[in-house]
């Protein structure tokens, strides 16, 4: 909704926004430290096991990485701090910088402007059906790491490829070359 109307807000807000109204549509008490407690294992996320491995092999094959996220910097900060996996990514991208939240076009362009690519140029890997649609709409290259092996919405469009794991990830990245650095 708030994409919809762009009434922006840090996410780390709509992520308490969004906690609050699930409590109350459920009925559900909550003290205030378990509240916060809540909010804070949104600041240590675990990756999915393959992640981290496969994020490892990506950076050695000299693929430039960047993060685009939802998530405010703050958060995409930390839970790549917790996660380990901060020097992985040759940045960390919040889309709070220019007031906008995947799936807006506006926000896909940020990759573009932080990699200094063109759209054929990039992978965009989507966790989420929705993102994978957002990006493929925009014009990137798209693979769907479906972790819960969802059907495909029907939008008009789908990712190039998908796959339940890293692993596919890496073989559509690295198969052909076109996205590692050339010796």
């Amino acid at each position: 909704m708030r994409s919809i109307t762009r009434a922006h807000e840090d996410f780390f807000k709509v992520t308490e926004d969004a906690m609050l109204y699930t409590l109350a549509s459920m009925k559900l008490e909550a003290s205030k430290e378990q509240k916060q407690a809540l909010l804070n294992a949104f600041l240590a996320l675990k990756p999915w096991p393959d992640t981290v491995e496969g994020l490892k092999k990506l950076k050695a094959s000299g693929v430039k990485l960047i993060a685009l996220s939802n998530l405010s910097s703050m958060m995409l900060k930390s839970n790549a701090d917790h996660a380990g996996i901060t020097e992985l990514f040759d940045e960390l991208v919040s889309t709070e910088i220019n007031g906008t939240y995947k799936p807006q076009p506006e926000a896909y362009a940020l990759a573009i402007q932080h990699l200094g690519l063109k759209k054929e140029e990039i992978v965009f890997a989507a966790f989420g059906g929705w993102d994978a649609y957002g990006a493929k709409s925009f014009g990137y290259p798209t693979y769907w790491v479906n972790r819960f092996n969802l059907p495909t919405e029907r939008l008009g469009t789908q990712a190039d490829a998908t796959s339940n794991s890293f692993q596919g990830l890496l073989d559509f990245v690295l198969s052909t070359g076109k996205w590692a650095k050339k010796e």
